[in-house]
C-alpha cells in the first residue's frame, strides 16, 4: 500500500461541478429504488471522468497493492460502499449512497483487490467489493447529514498518511504488520490483508522477485564498499551504478516500490537504509 496525497484540486473544474450536480440530484431523491437507479445510470462518471485522474495520482498503480498489470484492469472503488455494506459475520446494512459521486470516496483498485474471489474452491471469499468493517460499537453514518469521520474504520486507507506505514513485507513477498502484535493496528493490518486480498500469491511472487533483486544489488554494493581504497577506486563506477539501480526501485513511479523500501529498512547498513527515501 502506498500513501496517496489526495486533493480534489487535481480534478478539472468540470469534473468537480459534475460531482456536485450529481450529488445534489441524488440527495433530492426519496426512495432507495430511485437512488439505485440514478447511481447506476450515472456510473460512467467515475469510470470515464474520474478514473484517469486517479491513475495519475499513483503513476498507474493500484492504491491498495501498488501493483500494475499484476492485478488486472482498474476499478474505481468506493471506499465506503455506495450500495450495501456486507461484512463477514454481520447482517448486511445500507451503504453510503450519498457518497456515490463524492470525489474523496474514490480509490483506484486492481480487480483482484476489489472483486469477490477465492484462492481455493472452498476457501474464504476475498476482495473488498461491498465490505467496510468498523470497530465493534462504532458510530455508523446512515444519512448525508451525519459525520463519517466519527466512524472507527478498521480497513487501512491509502489516503490516510498513517495507514500505509503500518504494513510491510517479508522476504517471501508476503504482506505483514509493521506494528506490535496485540495492538489494534496489528489487527487492522491483518484484516486489511484478508479483505483486500493483498496476499494474492502471484503478487507475492513478484514481490519476492523484487526483494531478491534488491538483496542482490545491496550485497554487491556492500562488497565493493568494504574494499580497501586502492581496490575500490577501480570499482567506484560500478558502486554508483548499483546505488542508482536501488534508488530507481524506490521511486514513486516504480511498481511495488514499498517492497524495495521494506528490504532496505531491514538491512543492517545505515547507508543502504538511507536509500529507502528517494531524493
Amino acid at each position: 500500500m502506498i500513501f496517496i496525497r489526495f486533493d480534489e484540486a487535481i480534478f478539472p473544474a468540470e469534473v468537480r461541478r459534475e460531482a456536485e450536480r450529481l450529488t445534489t440530484r441524488l440527495v433530492s431523491l426519496t426512495t432507495d429504488r430511485e437512488r439505485r437507479a440514478f447511481i447506476t445510470r450515472h456510473s460512467a462518471f467515475w469510470r470515464e471522468m474520474v478514473k484517469p485522474h486517479l491513475e495519475l495520482l499513483s503513476h498507474n498503480k493500484c492504491w491498495y497493492s501498488e501493483a500494475k498489470d499484476k492485478v488486472s484492469f482498474w476499478h474505481v472503488d468506493h471506499f465506503r460502499p455506495k450500495g450495501r455494506v456486507a461484512n463477514e459475520h454481520e447482517d448486511p446494512r445500507s451503504g453510503y449512497w450519498w457518497l456515490a459521486f463524492n470525489l474523496s470516496n474514490y480509490r483506484l483498485a486492481g480487480a483482484v483487490m476489489n472483486t469477490p474471489s477465492r484462492d481455493e474452491i472452498d476457501g474464504p471469499l476475498l476482495g473488498k467489493w461491498d465490505k467496510f468493517p468498523l470497530a465493534k460499537g462504532s458510530f455508523i453514518a446512515t444519512l448525508p447529514t451525519e459525520d463519517i469521520r466519527l466512524e472507527t474504520c478498521l480497513l487501512l486507507d491509502p489516503c490516510n498518511d498513517l495507514d500505509p506505514a503500518l504494513i510491510t513485507f517479508d522476504e517471501a513477498g508476503k504482506p505483514v504488520p509493521a506494528c506490535p502484535a496485540g495492538t489494534v493496528d496489528f489487527d487492522r493490518v491483518e484484516l486489511s490483508i484478508d479483505v483486500l486480498h493483498l496476499d494474492f500469491e502471484p503478487l507475492n511472487e513478484v514481490r519476492r522477485e523484487i526483494w531478491n533483486k534488491c538483496d542482490e544489488l545491496a550485497r554487491e554494493a556492500a562488497h565493493i564498499s568494504a574494499m580497501p581504497i586502492e581496490q575500490r577506486v577501480y570499482a567506484q563506477a560500478k558502486l554508483l551504478d548499483l546505488m542508482r539501480q536501488i534508488r530507481e526501485m524506490v521511486l514513486p513511479t516504480a511498481e511495488l516500490s514499498s517492497v524495495a523500501k521494506a528490504y532496505l529498512l531491514k538491512c543492517k547498513l545505515p547507508w543502504l537504509q538511507r536509500l529507502a527515501s528517494p531524493i
